[in-house]
């Protein structure tokens, strides 16, 4: 039996799971514009859903968990020597930012500042980036806010300066290194990353996959980047970029700390309801793919509520 073909759903009871919480949870989404969501915990799938047929083979688009698949091959890059270090100033990469009158904090942004959406440009929304010839361009004219590394301001144009950077430093798009080095490994075959006009795949919203790829990226980092036998992304990786900095964002994930009786939840987030979640402690994954745009945090909050409870066995009846 193949866990990611078969999709055979486990008795929630062998992994001591709250199934009161579980069917208050099946009800709520059924009556959501929840497209699908699959549930896994101890290496069983304990819970599936799909709106209809079509959503089990349907290319979700997952908005910014782009975002989170972009960190993973960024994290491979720097495994490789393609990108020495995320200390490393962008101006490397773009030498445009050296021109006469470039305000100088543009400078002092690093990779790192990219990854933790720390960098300081000033970005209001995505529409004026989608509707110029040249994103990079744009996003690198900006004006300065404040000093890199102050303060998050959540930005998709950062993350597709990440996806430049990765161009520029493996001579591939990132649709092509993720093939390579990513998608080939867990057997992601069914895929779409448009790119901009220059060829950058676009780095902050525009993956489009299957639900049960997105359930395999979130194996890969429950398991601490390891496939299987095989390593695809270092295990310094996945802890870096899942420990919370500013506003509880890592390297382009999200990442709620453990507190006391609540353990460490990360997780990755997109417009429309669109989410993979992990809780390692609990050994468990949970995927939503949607169109939930009044509310996009709806389904977080319904695992929250009821999924996270319903693993951690609380209020059993």
């Amino acid at each position: 039996m193949n866990l990611f073909t078969d999709l055979d759903v486990a008795n929630p009871k062998i992994n001591y799971m709250n199934e009161l919480l579980l069917n208050e949870f099946d009800k709520k989404i059924k009556k959501d514009n929840v497209d699908s969501c699959l549930i896994l915990q101890d290496g069983a799938l304990v819970y599936k859903y799909f709106r209809n047929n079509k959503m089990r083979v349907k290319q979700h688009k997952i908005n910014s968990v782009t975002k989170s698949v972009l960190s993973a091959l960024i994290g491979i890059a720097l495994n490789k020597g393609l990108i020495e270090s995320i200390h490393v100033p962008i101006v490397h990469y773009f030498p445009e930012l050296r021109r006469p009158g470039v305000d100088k904090r543009k400078l002092e942004i690093t990779v790192s500042h990219l990854l933790t959406m720390t960098a300081g440009l000033r970005w209001t929304s995505n529409k004026e980036m989608e509707s110029s010839k040249n994103w990079v361009r744009y996003i690198l004219e900006r004006p300065m806010e404040q000093q890199p590394g102050i303060a998050m301001n959540y930005c998709c144009g950062y993350s597709h300066l990440l996806s430049a950077i990765l161009s520029k430093t493996s001579g591939m798009d990132a649709s092509t290194f993720a093939q390579k080095f990513l998608f080939g490994p867990l057997d992601i075959k069914n895929y779409r990353w448009p790119s901009d006009a220059q060829g950058i795949s676009n780095g902050g919203f525009g993956l489009v996959m299957q639900t049960i790829d997105m359930l395999k990226i979130g194996y890969l980092y429950l398991n601490n980047g390891s496939w299987f036998s095989k390593q695809v992304l270092s295990e310094s990786w996945v802890k870096d970029s899942t420990t919370a900095r500013l506003n509880s964002y890592g390297y382009h994930w999200w990442v709620l700390s453990g507190k006391v009786d609540i353990p460490k939840v990360y997780y990755a987030q997109g417009y429309g309801g669109n989410n993979i979640i992990i809780v390692p402690d609990y050994q468990l994954i949970t995927v939503f793919t949607g169109t939930i745009f009044v509310d996009s945090s709806r389904p977080f909050r319904l695992f929250n509520e009821l999924i996270l409870p319903a693993v951690m066995n609380i209020n059993q009846a």
